[in-house]
């Protein structure tokens, strides 16, 4: 038995909508447009009304592990470069010398 990869999700207004797109075909008039609409509502009402019921369970939902944190090192460990402590070493702006262009037109 083959099963298809389908995109999953959480969001039941996008799985409605995944649903809706897989039954319509593009530019339904509106006569199959509200047919279909109200096959899926019912069918939304069954689904509903079972897991109420009892009859039907909603799907259970494996764990999930988030991964460990990083450990940072210590701010103490951290040893400066020999570069910032130089004299010479500024920030140089080169926005600063071009001209500022005027918004009000």
């Amino acid at each position: 038995m083959r099963r298809h990869i389908v995109n999953r999700t959480n969001n039941p207004l996008e799985r409605f909508h995944r649903e809706l797109n897989k039954s319509l075909r593009p530019h339904p008039t509106m006569k199959q447009f509200l047919t279909t609409l109200g096959i899926l509502a019912r069918e939304y009402v069954v689904q509903r009304n079972a897991v109420i019921a009892g009859v039907a369970v909603p799907p259970s939902r494996s764990g999930f592990v988030l991964p460990k944190a990083p450990r940072l090192p210590n701010v103490t460990d951290i040893e400066d470069s020999a570069s910032s402590h130089d004299s010479d070493s500024r920030v140089v702006d080169e926005e600063a010398d071009s001209e500022r262009y005027s918004t009000d037109m």
